[in-house]
């Protein structure tokens, strides 16, 4: 009976906040209303995706997206919580990212924001099968720790001050990426300052994936000058959205 009952206020929590999210968005974030008008195509969900016929689709593979859902599961119960969970990257982009690897085979990606993990090791176990290497930014140490048995893995740790200037001349270093995730600070004027370094670090046909993308209007903003489309997909709980350079 107990399990039932927290089922069941689980169910009522996020209920709630998906209706407060689709209202007026999170804390100072913005609505579904606004992103659906500043972005090119809008998602309430993966199965809505695949059913459409936009040229983004060819980009994903049904199975292996299903293989990185059931990934996501897996990390979810195994990660150390080291932060909050509420951080964590969810069921659809992780199938999203993990399909787009084993589908398009991205040789050096960047990642920012590492936090407890989920994400890091989706995209590290899709490398095992297709070669390639991650670079991984955050500000918190413990995150180090993560994903210390992968050899095609490095952890870099930004400082809490002068962290824009320290990741661009990090990146840099690194040389142009295939694919970029933004999963770091998700305030306006930090996301609007790493979609756009983003842009000049991704290769030709390199892609750029953003979590949280109702967490300000920088996403929208930011697609609303581009040529290419922008894609927004509900999770469970907030938007993720990409773009190809």
């Amino acid at each position: 009976m107990m399990y039932k009952v927290r089922e069941l206020k689980s169910a009522f929590t996020n209920g709630y906040a998906r209706l407060r999210l689709f209202a007026t968005g999170f804390l100072m974030g913005v609505s579904v209303n606004w992103i659906s008008k500043n972005n090119n195509f809008i998602f309430d969900g993966s199965d809505s995706f695949f059913r459409s016929n936009v040229h983004f689709s060819d980009l994903f593979s049904r199975k292996y997206f299903n293989q990185g859902k059931m990934l996501f599961e897996k990390f979810s119960r195994l990660s150390p919580n080291i932060t909050s969970k509420e951080w964590n990257s969810e069921a659809n982009l992780s199938g999203f990212l993990y399909s787009y690897i084993l589908t398009n085979k991205p040789k050096i990606i960047i990642e920012t924001g590492v936090a407890n993990g989920i994400s890091t090791q989706i995209i590290l176990t899709a490398l095992e099968e297709v070669g390639g290497y991650l670079h991984s930014f955050d500000i918190l140490p413990e995150s180090e720790k993560i994903a210390q048995n992968y050899r095609n893995w490095e952890f870099h740790l930004l400082p809490k001050h002068n962290t824009k200037s320290h990741l661009e001349n990090s990146v840099k270093r690194i040389g142009f990426c295939d694919l970029w995730l933004h999963d770091s600070n998700h305030g306006s004027n930090w996301q609007t300052f790493e979609y756009n370094l983003a842009l000049q670090q991704l290769n030709p046909s390199g892609i750029l994936f953003s979590d949280d993308i109702d967490a300000s209007p920088a996403w929208g903003n930011f697609s609303k000058n581009r040529k290419n489309p922008s894609i927004a997909i509900f999770d469970s709980r907030k938007f993720f959205g990409f773009t190809l350079k």
